[in-house]
């Protein structure tokens, strides 16, 4: 039957067609796949690093309120703060240290004037009588919030045999007596002084 053979011919035909189409497709599939996983892969570690860039920039916001505030018990121009800051290990551009001064100051946390040293007119700040009893209220409430985020992370050993650890035990209340812990330091306002 020459129809049946025609048909058989073009079915073969056809599968190969087929064979090699379908290769080609799974090539392009295939090709698509592993950039689709590398994007995916590349974006999401991307995406974690943006997070963790945007929680580290939100933790250092208010360390570097109190940094400035505590740098400020002695008179200082912005030049000079910034590098005893970074001195000290926090390094703060200049587009965020002057705008949290200005906005230090207009809360009446800081004072400042304006004096000519080395030939050039320099703002210097320091802390206002208000600005230091905020200061150590907050060195205060920066010590408890350490003192209680190391108890947090702490790692307790595994307590007796049927694995009793700290998980196991619940959460420690604030009444509860720490033995064995450290006390949270706390800090006084010394003597206002005078100030011109």
């Amino acid at each position: 039957m020459p129809g049946g053979r025609g048909w058989m011919a073009d079915d073969i035909g056809c599968r190969q067609k087929s064979a090699k189409f379908w290769l080609t497709e799974m090539r392009s599939r295939y090709i698509l796949a592993s950039h689709t996983v590398c994007y995916t892969v590349c974006d999401a570690k991307n995406m974690e690093n943006e997070l963790f860039e945007n929680l580290r920039l939100e933790l250092r916001r208010g360390s570097l309120t109190l940094a400035v505030l505590a740098q400020l018990r002695t008179e200082h121009y912005g030049y000079i703060l910034r590098k005893a800051l970074a001195d000290s290990g926090l390094a703060i551009d200049e587009n965020t240290l002057y705008p949290l001064l200005r906005r230090l100051e207009a809360q009446g946390l800081l004072v400042s004037h304006w004096r000519e040293e080395e030939k050039r007119n320099k703002r210097f700040y320091r802390l206002s009588a208000q600005g230091e009893v905020v200061l150590y209220q907050l060195l205060n409430e920066h010590a408890a919030m350490n003192a209680a985020l190391d108890r947090i992370t702490k790692v307790s050993p595994v307590a007796g045999a049927a694995g009793e650890g700290a998980a196991d035990r619940g959460p420690v209340s604030e009444s509860a007596g720490q033995q064995g812990s450290e006390p949270t330091p706390t800090f006084q306002i010394p003597a206002l002084q005078e100030r011109e």
